[in-house]
C-alpha cells in the first residue's frame, strides 16, 4: 500500500507550478475532464505538437500528481486515460485556494466517481474527442469557459403544468482570439436509432421558444455519410414538424472532423454574448488552513490499475478489464439474448474455441450466464444458450450513454435471468423456437456477406435490430435489418 501524502507535499508541488505553467494547465484540465488523453489535452492547449504535453504528463506522473490507465477501448492503439491522484487533487485545491473534498465531488474526481465512470468510458472519450475538435476550430489558444457533461435544463411548457426536463451528452464554451461560442456536444457512436433523440431536439426547438434567444450551436459527430444524412434528415423533420426556424448544427463524421477540424469554425455563436456570461460559476468552499504534517484526504485512493483496490463485485473494476471485442460481444448478447455459441461465432467470426473462451471469461466476471436445462430443456440448453446478467445489460446501457430502463426501451436490450427478468425476456423463451429461427436469418444474412466480401464484394449486414427495437404502434415484426450490396 502505497504512503498517503502531507499537506507539505501539496504546498510544496503547487509552488512549483509557478515556474511550470504548461504543468499547470495540464493539471487544471485534468481537474475538470477525467480520463481526458493526450491529443484532446493538446488541442485545448492551442498546441499543433503534442511532445511538450507528453513531457508534462510524464512529468506530472513521476511527482504523483497523475496516474492513467490504458484500457482497450479500440483495436490497435489504445490512447492512456488521464487522471489525478490525492496529491493532484490537494495540489490543485492549493492552487485554486479550494477545499479538496468540495472540489473532488463537483467534478467527479473521486475513486467511487472514476469507477462509476468506467462502464460509460467509450462515450466519455468520444465527448472528449469532439471537444478536442471544436476546441481546433479557430486559430488561436482556445480558453474552455464551460464544460458541463451531461447538460440538463427544465423549462416550463406553456400547456404543461409540470415542468420537462432535457438532456443531451455535453456543453462546453470557449473563447478563443476575438471570439467566443456556446456548443451542444452530441457524439453518436452508431449503436442507437435516431428516433431516441427525436424528443430531445423538440425538446430544444420548445426550449428555445420559451427563452426568446438562439441555443448554442448543436454539433453532431457520427461514423458516416449516410448516417450524417440520416441526422440533417431528423433535425429537419423536427423542424418542420414544429414549424421552427432553423436549429444553428452541424453534423460531421469522426473521419471529418478528425482530418479538418476547422470546418466548425463558421459554427457557433460567435460573440452572442460578452465572454462573462459564457464562464461557468462554480461555488466551492475556500480552503480552510491545514497543519503542513497533516495528511491529506483519500479521495481517491489507490491507482485504479492496482488489482484489488475496490471491491470484487465493483462493475467499474469489471469495466476497465473489457476489451473492444468484449464489448461488441456484450452489446450483441443484449440486442440478441439466447444466441447459440455456434451461432455467436459465426457472428463474430470466431472459431468456436476463441468463442467459448471469451463467453467464458465474460460468464466469470458475472457479465453473462448461460441459460440452464430447467429453463429450456436439456436439448435447447445443449446448443449453450447465452444472455446478459442484470450487470451486464447495465454495461452495455452505460456504454451508449443511457440508463438501463431506456436502454431496455429503445435498445431492445433483454436478459438478467430467471430471478431478475428484465426486457421481453420472457416472451423471448416462451417462444424460443421463433427466437432463435428469427436469428438464423439474420446470421445466415452475415455469413453470406462475408463470403461475398472475401471474393471482393462491398456486402455485408449494416444493421440489425431485434423486434423490440423495431417495433412501432401495431407494427411489430420479428427484426429488422439493412444490407449492402453492390453499393
Amino acid at each position: 500500500m502505497n504512503q498517503r501524502g502531507h499537506w507539505r507535499d501539496a504546498e510544496l508541488a503547487a509552488a512549483s507550478l509557478e515556474k511550470r505553467e504548461s504543468d499547470r494547465r495540464t493539471l487544471l484540465l485534468l481537474a475538470r475532464l477525467p480520463f481526458v488523453y493526450a491529443k484532446v489535452i493538446e488541442r485545448l492547449a492551442g498546441l499543433r505538437g503534442g511532445a511538450s504535453v507528453y513531457r508534462s504528463l510524464e512529468r506530472l506522473e513521476g511527482a504523483g500528481l497523475v496516474a492513467a490507465i490504458r484500457p482497450p477501448l479500440r483495436p490497435g492503439y489504445a490512447p492512456r486515460l488521464h487522471y489525478l491522484t490525492d496529491l493532484g487533487i490537494a495540489t490543485v485545491a492549493v492552487d485554486q485556494g479550494r477545499e479538496p473534498e468540495h472540489l473532488a465531488r463537483r467534478n467527479r474526481l473521486r475513486g467511487r466517481d472514476l469507477l462509476a465512470l468506467l462502464p460509460g468510458l467509450p462515450q466519455l472519450v468520444a465527448a472528449y474527442e469532439l471537444l478536442g475538435a471544436l476546441a481546433a476550430a479557430r486559430p488561436g489558444r482556445p480558453d474552455l469557459l464551460a464544460w458541463e457533461r451531461p447538460w440538463r435544463r427544465r423549462y416550463q411548457r406553456p400547456t404543461a403544468k409540470a415542468p420537462v426536463a432535457i438532456e443531451l451528452p455535453a456543453y462546453a464554451a470557449f473563447a478563443w482570439e476575438g471570439a467566443c461560442g456556446a456548443y451542444l456536444l452530441l457524439p453518436d457512436l452508431g449503436g442507437a436509432p435516431l428516433r431516441l433523440y427525436r424528443a430531445a431536439l423538440d425538446h430544444l426547438l420548445a426550449l428555445r421558444g420559451v427563452q426568446g434567444a438562439e441555443l448554442p450551436a448543436l454539433v453532431v459527430a457520427t461514423g458516416d455519410q449516410r448516417r450524417a444524412a440520416a441526422w440533417g434528415d431528423l433535425i429537419e423533420a423536427v423542424r418542420r414538424a414544429r414549424r421552427e426556424a432553423r436549429l444553428a448544427a452541424c453534423v460531421a463524421t469522426w473521419d471529418e472532423l478528425r482530418a479538418d477540424p476547422e470546418a466548425l469554425a463558421s459554427l457557433g455563436n460567435i460573440d452572442p454574448l460578452p465572454r462573462d456570461r459564457l464562464i461557468q460559476q462554480v461555488r466551492l468552499r475556500s480552503l480552510r488552513a491545514r497543519r503542513p504534517a497533516g495528511v491529506l484526504p483519500e479521495l481517491v485512493g489507490q491507482p485504479l490499475a492496482t488489482p484489488g483496490v475496490s471491491p470484487p463485485d465493483s462493475l467499474g473494476r469489471v469495466a476497465l478489464g473489457l476489451g473492444a471485442a468484449d464489448r461488441a460481444l456484450l452489446d450483441l448478447i443484449g440486442r440478441h439474448p439466447f444466441l447459440p455459441l455456434g451461432r455467436l461465432a459465426q457472428v463474430r467470426g470466431w472459431d468456436l474455441r476463441w468463442a467459448r473462451e471469451r463467453r467464458d471469461r465474460l460468464i466469470g466476471q458475472g457479465l453473462m450466464r448461460l441459460v440452464e436445462a430447467c429453463e429450456v430443456g436439456a436439448e435447447a440448453a445443449a446448443a449453450e444458450l447465452v444472455e446478459l446478467t442484470a450487470d451486464g445489460l447495465a454495461l452495455v446501457a452505460a456504454q451508449h450513454g443511457l440508463s438501463p430502463g431506456r436502454a431496455v426501451r429503445h435498445l431492445g436490450l433483454a436478459g438478467g435471468g430467471p430471478e431478475r427478468p428484465i426486457g421481453a425476456r420472457r416472451r423471448l423463451l416462451a417462444s424460443l423456437a421463433h427466437t432463435l429461427s428469427t436469428d438464423a436469418i439474420f446470421v445466415s444474412l452475415i455469413c453470406t456477406a462475408r463470403k461475398l466480401a472475401a471474393l471482393g464484394s462491398d456486402d455485408a449486414l449494416m444493421e440489425w435490430r431485434n423486434a423490440a427495437a423495431c417495433s412501432r404502434g401495431h407494427l411489430r415484426p420479428d427484426g429488422y435489418g439493412l444490407y449492402r450490396h453492390t453499393g
